[in-house]
């Protein structure tokens, strides 16, 4: 897959997954801006310093969250878009597919940055999303789907303008998408025993 199309799809998918109300979904505005939104948003699963530091400044931000169920597709999102419609979002979704295959799948993006973590978690970073693998089997798998591992596939971005680049947008990407990962796997009740890091990873190794 190109890459042209790989971000094409990727963009697709988050910004559809804001619109996506499963069990639970809901939007809150705040007319006052970035810098001032709650510590934390999106059932309290994102620390919103991250969006401080990439949104742009704007008069209003709308933050969207839906919440799946332990057997749906898409587990849990979160979104925040800036009233001149910049978007920094990370959804979690529940997938049949390998570590191999979802390796395969980014190969051809050479930009990316694996990031190797303990207990089966892997991740990518790109310049303007990421994509987080973590194996979890269901409570309740469906029968007679074949051989393929279950697991959470997150997908986080930023869309249109920013007031980060390079590394910094790649690390706040990487890190609202690791919060959500880990909201999310606590609504998917993974029968697996993942023990997520104390925070999320460094794209960049300190000097």
């Amino acid at each position: 897959m190109k890459k042209e199309s790989k971000d094409a799809l990727l963009t697709t998918a988050l910004i559809a997954g804001i619109s996506v109300s499963g069990f639970l979904g809901y939007r809150e505005i705040f007319l006052d801006g970035v810098e001032d939104l709650p510590d934390s948003v999106c059932e309290a699963a994102v620390d919103t310093s991250i969006a401080d530091s990439v949104l742009p400044d704007t008069r209003e931000v709308t933050v969207h969250t839906s919440r799946g169920r332990p057997g749906d597709d898409i587990i849990f999102s979160c979104s925040l878009i800036t009233e001149e419609e910049s978007i920094l979002s990370a959804r979690a979704e529940m997938m049949k597919t390998s570590q191999e295959s979802w390796r395969n799948y980014h190969a051809e993006n050479k930009d990316g940055k694996p990031i190797d973590l303990t207990g089966g978690i892997e991740a990518t970073s790109w310049p303007r999303d990421a994509s987080i693998y973590i194996p979890c089997t269901p409570s309740d798998p469906e029968e007679g789907v074949g051989p393929r591992p279950y697991a959470l596939i997150v997908t986080a971005g930023m869309f249109s303008e920013s007031r980060a680049s390079g590394d910094e947008l790649r690390q706040a990407i990487v890190d609202i998408g690791f919060q959500v990962a880990e909201r999310a796997y606590e609504v998917a009740e993974c029968k697996e025993k993942t023990d997520f890091p104390p925070s999320p990873p460094r794209v960049v190794a300190s000097r």
